[in-house]
């Protein structure tokens, strides 16, 4: 070879060892193993974790469960296919700000000389699934109970 290609190989490898020497987000070979290691200890865990959730799923689906709470548990008690006869004409009223369905009716009671009950109006509105949760806007009907 020519002392000339000598010299730029010379400078060529210069370079190359000023660019790894540069290169500061390298890993070796040892820190690629240690990484390895690391993520096959995780996999190991995540793997033990697994096991032990799905054994806690199958101890959860061979406990017997309680029943269901009842309807009176957890709404008030209400009629839904029984209660009163319900008369074909209504009123239709709007919930006013600081109505409830007692005023209402009591309103309408003394008013017109009906005699409507809770039962009437939560007959009539099988909507109401609470009568305390009644808003201001709502329509509802008000049976004609004489």
């Amino acid at each position: 070879r020519t002392e000339a290609e000598v010299v730029r190989l010379s400078r060529e490898i210069d370079a190359l060892r000023q660019t790894l020497a540069n290169q500061r987000d390298l890993a070796t070979q040892a820190q690629i193993k240690a990484l390895a290691d690391q993520v096959q200890e995780l996999e190991k865990r995540r793997l033990n974790d697994n096991k032990e959730v799905l054994a806690a799923l199958d101890r959860l689906a061979r406990t017997p469960s309680a029943p269901p709470p009842s309807p009176a548990a957890s709404e008030p008690a209400r009629p839904v296919n029984t209660g009163p006869e319900l008369p074909a004409e209504y009123h239709e009223h709007v919930i006013e700000t600081g109505q409830t369905l007692s005023s209402v009716i009591t309103e309408y009671n003394r008013q017109l000389g009906y005699k409507v009950t809770l039962a009437h109006v939560l007959k009539a509105n099988p909507e109401i699934k609470d009568p305390r949760r009644i808003r201001v806007g709502q329509k509802i009907r008000i049976p004609q109970v004489k």
